[in-house]
């Protein structure tokens, strides 16, 4: 689980699993990763950081009841049949993101994670895969903000739609100083969300399978 600092005059800390575990008690109780979670076992934790938070999960004991957002990206994309009809519609925030010193094995040379995520629309009658920001600790120079959430859809003016998660490495590993990269923004960090559906809250727990809670492998 990661968080995210609020922005200058923003209200609250983000929290959501970066990852979590097949088969574990979460992901039988239908955790996903990028679920924004506002309450634990009925807490509320916008404006807690993340060590409480982390301490909260692992004393829940044999259950753990976690409030998330129902619009969390990861989620409407998998749930939702409409989204690639949705997306079509939402205008392209482009941030020029300058490359970081790669100081481990696996490092992003941009300060970005992602997720690739098949999406299904009804209405197109098609499916894509779509390439969902994990983390975005990046360094701009034209004063744009990446978000965990947001939907890459160009590198350097590039469309990734259709490509494969390897073709996208690769055009982040040419060794640029700079890359632009354009996003859908879906993140509900973003104070002006252009996302149509209504937030609301969805309850999750673990009280149907027989596995403690403190193994639930929520990263």
């Amino acid at each position: 689980m990661t968080d995210k600092k609020p922005l200058p005059l923003a209200p609250c800390y983000w929290l959501h699993p970066q990852a979590v575990t097949k088969g574990s008690p979460a992901d039988m109780s239908r955790v996903l990763p990028l679920d924004f979670v506002l309450n634990v076992n009925g807490f509320t934790v916008t404006d807690a950081p993340l060590p409480r938070v982390k301490k909260m999960i692992s004393s829940s004991g044999d259950q753990l009841v976690l409030s998330v957002m129902s619009s969390s990206p990861y989620r409407l994309l998998t749930s939702r049949r409409d989204m690639l009809s949705l997306m079509r519609g939402i205008p392209l925030e482009s941030a020029i993101v300058k490359a970081t010193a790669l100081t481990c094995i696996g490092a992003k040379p941009y300060g970005i994670d992602f997720l690739d995520v098949d999406v299904a629309d009804d209405k197109l009658k098609q499916s894509a895969r779509c390439f969902v920001l994990l983390s975005a600790d990046v360094v701009t120079s034209n004063n744009k903000v990446l978000f965990p959430g947001d939907l890459l859809a160009q590198i350097d003016g590039t469309p990734v739609d259709g490509m494969s998660r390897q073709q996208v490495d690769h055009l982040l590993s040419c060794g640029k100083p700079e890359v632009t990269l354009s996003v859908i923004p879906l993140s509900p960090m973003r104070k002006k969300r252009l996302l149509l559906s209504r937030l609301r809250e969805t309850n999750l727990t673990d009280i149907n399978v027989p596995s403690k809670s403190t193994a639930a492998d929520i990263d």
